[in-house]
């Protein structure tokens, strides 16, 4: 993905992040994994700040020609921080448009295909994982994020069927 259309998410994220901080100022669950942003992970707006600042961190290390596995580090960590800001600001109940219910099959097809593509990467790194076998928490967390990839996939998939009339 460019670094436009990375940073044209972000912003789109960061508008979906403070309607969601908004509507969801009472409740005091933690959205997000303890270890995968340093802000609290009660509110999401300063997630998506951080996921931005990483990116451009990221971009700068990579014009001053950082180490491979440094940068790959970092690619990893904002790809998994990007995808838990998307699966928590997916849950949104004011953004009809991005509801399974709302979509226009076109639109579920692409949501289908960006599963796709988050399976397989979550398929590689639990591969990876298993391989290392040093850190058995952080592969069962890879696990529990793939089944929930499946079980996603598995929701749009339904849906599709129904509008093509197959179920």
């Amino acid at each position: 993905m460019k670094l436009n259309q990375l940073k044209l998410r972000l912003q789109t994220l960061q508008e979906a992040a403070k309607a969601f901080d908004a509507s969801s100022r009472q409740t005091k669950v933690r959205q997000f994994d303890e270890h995968l942003f340093q802000s609290s992970g009660f509110l999401t707006l300063p997630c998506v700040i951080e996921a931005e600042s990483l990116l451009n961190k990221i971009v700068t290390l990579s014009q001053n020609s950082c180490s491979q596995s440094t940068s790959e580090a970092l690619v990893e960590k904002f790809s998994c921080q990007l995808e838990a800001l998307e699966r928590v600001l997916a849950k949104v109940p004011n953004r009809e448009a991005d509801s399974i219910e709302q979509q226009s099959l076109a639109e579920l097809k692409a949501s289908l295909a960006q599963h796709k593509v988050w399976e397989q990467k979550l398929c590689k790194l639990v591969r990876d994982k298993e391989q290392n076998q040093h850190d058995e928490q952080s592969l069962i967390e890879t696990e529990q994020r793939l089944q929930r990839c499946r079980s996603a996939m598995n929701q749009i998939q339904y849906k599709i069927n129904q509008r093509m009339k197959f179920i």
